[in-house]
């Protein structure tokens, strides 16, 4: 490679990606030429931490060259172990809420069933005071359209 191996970091990486790319450069080095080897160095800091995909024939080169990789096995163990301490089934967490979120249930003009709402005690059929029904409001606007 013609500059120096620092040199090919980019601003925007991190630590980690950095390290697994330039692990990748290393143990590949005058395998291809300068430009082919940064582009599969990219493409397999991309599969390993951002998860991405590329073309069955990239993947399968990828694949073969990772074996090179050594850091690859313990950047692959740390993530196991981090995944199984993230992620939670979602029957398990609502077992262990106090407070559900949404505990209002399900209701439709048609369920016969009474929404559960904070405002139980108020008496569904009776207006609000002051309320002007339907026919009031229509006589008002009657009214208006002479």
């Amino acid at each position: 490679m013609e500059k120096g191996i620092e040199e090919y970091r980019q601003p925007w990486e991190s630590t980690e990606h950095w390290d697994l790319r330039k692990e990748f450069l290393l143990a590949h080095e005058g395998k291809f030429s300068e430009s082919r080897l940064l582009c599969l160095a990219q493409a397999f800091a991309n599969v390993e931490i951002l998860g991405c995909a590329y073309p069955p024939q990239v993947m399968i080169q990828l694949n073969a060259l990772a074996k090179e990789v050594l850091s690859l096995r313990t950047l692959q163990e740390k993530r196991k172990k981090n995944s199984e301490i993230l992620f939670v089934k979602g029957e398990d967490d609502k077992n262990k809420r106090k407070n559900p979120v949404n505990d209002l249930g399900t209701y439709t003009k048609y369920s016969n069933r009474r929404p559960n709402l904070p405002f139980q005690n108020q008496h569904y059929n009776v207006p609000p005071q002051n309320y002007q029904g339907y026919q009031n409001r229509m006589s008002a606007a009657a009214f208006f359209n002479r």
